[in-house]
């Protein structure tokens, strides 16, 4: 398969779990897109030997930490689920990254994959926002009740933030989260300006 069709496959993933996220079950949303994004990544041959060293056993423990904080309904797993799922994300941005970087001529593939990557920052900051929610309680408002499990709520929120919309439909309330407002904005703004 071509690089440049490994990257067309990656973005149609990236944007059909847009989609796909509200039909799924809150808690097991982090493992499918930890796992779609890190199949989708074998379609871009970058290193893949080096990086799947790396993803495998994360992918791994992933899994095993969504099934047990099913089973067991412990806190502990959800806390290890988004470490996890953090360490994931930043594997497969610095593999996107590492590619726009070295991409000697830009290029159709250049260009899809600086919409990927853009993509993936806005998937991560997501799941951080979540985290925090996780963390500290209260740290977003929102009309209804937040529940760090609602990735999608989150998504959509580093979204908004990252492209300096701000609806005002789901606000930072605590410092740490207005924080985390801040570096997402900033982020979104460095990155299209950067690229």
């Amino acid at each position: 398969m071509s690089t440049e069709r490994g990257t067309w496959i990656y973005l149609l993933g990236l944007l059909l779990f847009l989609f796909i996220t509200p039909l799924l079950p809150k808690v097991w949303t982090m493992l499918i897109l930890a796992t779609s994004l890190s199949l989708f990544s074998l379609t871009m041959k970058l290193f893949q030997q080096k990086m799947w060293r790396i993803k495998f056993p994360l992918l791994t423990l992933l899994l095993l930490s969504t099934i047990f904080m099913q089973v067991t309904r412990a806190e502990a797993w959800l806390a290890i689920a988004y470490l996890v799922f953090v360490l994931l994300f930043v594997v497969n941005i610095y593999q996107m990254v590492y590619r726009l970087v070295t991409t000697a001529e830009p290029s159709n593939s250049f260009i899809i994959t600086g919409v990927n990557t853009y993509l993936l920052l806005g998937y991560f900051f997501g799941v951080l926002c979540a985290g925090c929610e996780y963390i500290i309680p209260g740290s977003f408002r929102s009309a209804e009740a937040l529940q760090p499990q609602d990735l999608q709520t989150f998504i959509y929120y580093a979204f908004v933030t990252m492209a300096t919309l701000g609806y005002g439909d789901i606000l930072p309330h605590t410092a740490p989260g207005r924080g985390l407002a801040v570096i997402v904005m900033v982020s979104g703004t460095f990155y299209v300006t950067l690229v």
